[in-house]
């Protein structure tokens, strides 16, 4: 079930700002504040978290907030979940944990989209390839990077194809914005071998 928020709880919470360039931020959300999307076709429709399973929407600018995870059983999202719009569609969102789930209805509700990858690691990253909804990425706690190329079709029985270029945290992907065979990972770990990088990039067709 989804934490608790309370009003006072505020921590770092997420702030909102109103005016490009400006220096007139709003507290909006309370809790130790995490990712954050807007749909970009109508900006009062934005979504955001603070500590474990707890993805919220509003669609007055922040002023109210509803619980966005109808759907969601999984135990194993970190402590700050990573969710991600889909660059071609504001109805398409990903939030992983032990499994990947998938929202094509601006998070009315979710379905299971892999299979787990088990009890000791969980998703730390998630992106979704520009001009290609179903070319979905996702890095893992342990190092892992899982990719698949039928992302809008895959069901809590489908097992995405993982590479590890190293051991380590997996702390952000993204895919080349106009060649989506290139995809970007970043590693947070400390180097605990001398081959061991904090930038990775495959430029090997996944498409």
């Amino acid at each position: 079930s989804s934490p608790t928020r309370r009003s006072s709880d505020l921590d770092n919470g997420t702030v909102l700002g109103t005016t490009a360039g400006g220096s007139t931020w709003s507290m909006i959300h309370g809790g130790d504040g995490g990712y954050v999307a807007f749909d970009p076709g109508n900006t009062n429709t934005l979504y955001a978290e603070y500590f474990g399973l707890s993805l919220q929407k509003s669609t007055n600018s922040g002023g109210a907030w509803t619980d966005a995870i109808t759907g969601i059983n999984d135990s194993g999202v970190l402590f700050i979940a990573p969710f991600a719009m889909d660059p071609n569609s504001a109805q398409n969102l990903w939030i992983v944990g032990t499994y990947l789930w998938r929202t094509t209805n601006a998070a009315a509700s979710w379905t299971q989209a892999s299979t787990s990858l088990g009890t000791n690691s969980s998703m730390s990253a998630v992106a979704i390839a520009k001009s290609n909804s179903n070319l979905v990425a996702a890095g893992t706690s342990t190092g892992s990077i899982y990719v698949t190329t039928t992302a809008l079709s895959n069901s809590s029985a489908t097992t995405w194809p993982s590479t590890s270029p190293r051991q380590g945290y997996v702390s952000s992907l993204a895919f080349d914005p106009t060649n989506s065979s290139t995809i970007y990972a970043t590693y947070s770990t400390f180097n605990s071998l001398s081959t061991d990088h904090h930038v990775y990039r495959d430029r090997k067709s996944v498409v």
